[in-house]
């Protein structure tokens, strides 16, 4: 079956995030929740890749996906949009972990919409 982020996989660069961010994809037809965790270690796994190949930026002293995304650094070289939306994938895959109430499909559903809106500017 063919996935959204089949066009990352593609790409060898990309090759870690893409991977788990088709696992994310695929993961719906079974487990919400699983997307959900799935779709943010894509994330974290992505913006890691943005530190690791952009020279303007320098890991902050807690290398954790909230830290990473508040740096001012960061902030500063993604477009404004995007931030709401990186948070959202977090806040997603941290309610799949933490809480005991479900994640709707429809909320993972936006997940991995705003998970591919950040990919696809990594991409770019």
């Amino acid at each position: 079956m063919a996935s959204n982020f089949d066009f990352l996989s593609s790409e060898p660069r990309f090759h870690d995030f893409a991977r788990i961010a088709v696992q994310a994809e695929r993961a719906m037809a079974f487990s919400p929740e699983m997307a959900a965790i799935y779709a943010r270690k894509a994330l974290e796994t992505a913006v890691l890749w943005v530190y690791r190949h952009d020279d303007a930026l320098s890991l902050p002293y807690r290398p954790q996906i909230s830290a990473l995304i508040y740096d001012a650094s960061f902030q500063d070289i993604i477009p404004s949009e995007l931030f709401p939306l990186l948070k959202y994938v977090i806040r997603m895959g941290n309610f799949a972990v933490h809480r005991t109430d479900p994640v709707s499909r429809g909320q993972v559903v936006l997940a991995l919409k705003d998970l591919f809106a950040f990919l696809e500017w990594v991409a770019c």
